[in-house]
């Protein structure tokens, strides 16, 4: 599923957790989505993305984990695909309708915030190469950011050049006030 998230290939979650039911005799669906969240958590782990929705759950079996990584080594298509998503630059910032709408309040803390996991962190063998990492580290992401807040910057001074604008009864109140500089 990993691999054709990073794809763009389409896929049914649901009809995969169908299937893995009718494989494993008295699993319910909720069992079997708790151990792909399971998954996600060993996959950060390891410096891999995980699948969109299954929000990692860090009490996974050390079996578990030794069973991805060997499914991991043996996998050079998803491994080709993760290299290709987090290494591929970024041609353009997404259009915006309102781009002034993207502010959206702080997060808040849970009650604990040393917590990452609700289990001890266990030291696990790194792949040779962390995707997580390189997809920090990509230059055109971080680009496309710094564009997204240029955008919106500006946005905010037109509105503010508007409303000071439609405050001012003259032109030379709004050259007055250094708008014009502005524009």
């Amino acid at each position: 599923m990993l691999g054709k998230e990073l794809r763009g290939e389409s896929y049914n979650k649901a009809e995969h957790n169908r299937r893995l039911q009718s494989l494993l005799s008295g699993r319910t669906r909720g069992s079997v989505e708790r151990k792909h969240q399971n998954i996600s958590a060993v996959l950060i782990d390891l410096g891999y993305p995980y699948i969109d929705g299954y929000k990692p759950l860090g009490n996974h079996q050390e079996l578990l984990a030794q069973v991805v990584r060997e499914r991991l080594s043996a996998a050079a298509e998803l491994r080709k695909a993760v290299a290709t998503n987090v290494e591929s630059p970024v041609d353009r910032v997404p259009e915006v309708d309102d781009i002034l709408s993207i502010i959206v309040p702080a997060p808040v803390r849970d009650g604990d915030p040393t917590r990452f996991y609700d289990r001890p962190q266990v030291r696990v063998a790194r792949p040779q190469k962390n995707f997580l990492k390189v997809e920090a580290r990509n230059q055109s992401l971080g680009l496309a950011g710094e564009e997204l807040v240029l955008r919106f910057g500006r946005e905010r001074l037109r509105q503010a050049a508007e409303r000071a604008r439609s405050c001012c009864s003259s032109r030379a109140c709004i050259a007055h006030s250094g708008w014009r500089t502005w524009l």
